[in-house]
Formats: structure tokens, C-alpha cells, sequence
């Protein structure tokens, strides 16, 4: 996401390449829920992000392509042994 305003495809690719739900970016941006985001990101007859919405995005979650979050829990990690 480089120019604004970004088209639907775009936004949606970003949001993919930062593993983004609807749902993360409607509670990053404080809305409601994500429906808001579906209207931005959808095929058909997509409406255009309003620019604070956008600047925010990419303040938040950084301009270019970002780690995808996996479903794995961390791994916890080993305990400590102390020299004796």
C-alpha cells in the first residue's frame, strides 16, 4: 500500500501479506466491527478508505509486507537451571 487512495485489491493483498482479518483492522481503527472493512475491500462496487483510516493502517502495521501470524501457540519456554 504505497499511494492513496489504494484500490479494493490492493487493500486486500496488503492485509493478506500482514495476515489481517477484517476484524483486526476494524478494532486497530476503532470501529463497530468489520463490515465497515468489507465495504472497502469488496469486488463489487468497493467504496474508497477514508484517508485517516488508511494513514493509521500504515502507521500501525508498517508500509510493506509483514510476517503472516501462525496459529501456533509460542512455545513455552525451558526453565531456567541454576550452576551449581
Amino acid at each position: 500500500m504505497k499511494k492513496y487512495p489504494p484500490t479494493s485489491q490492493e487493500l486486500r493483498e496488503w492485509m493478506d501479506s500482514k495476515g489481517l482479518s477484517n476484524k483486526d483492522v476494524a478494532k486497530a481503527l476503532r470501529l463497530s466491527d468489520g463490515r465497515v472493512v468489507r465495504f472497502w475491500t469488496s469486488k463489487k462496487d468497493p467504496r474508497p478508505i477514508p484517508y485517516p483510516s488508511w494513514y493509521t493502517l500504515r502507521h500501525k502495521f508498517g508500509k510493506g509486507p509483514g510476517k503472516k501470524r501462525s496459529s501456533k501457540p509460542p512455545k513455552a519456554a525451558e526453565p531456567v537451571r541454576a550452576k551449581a
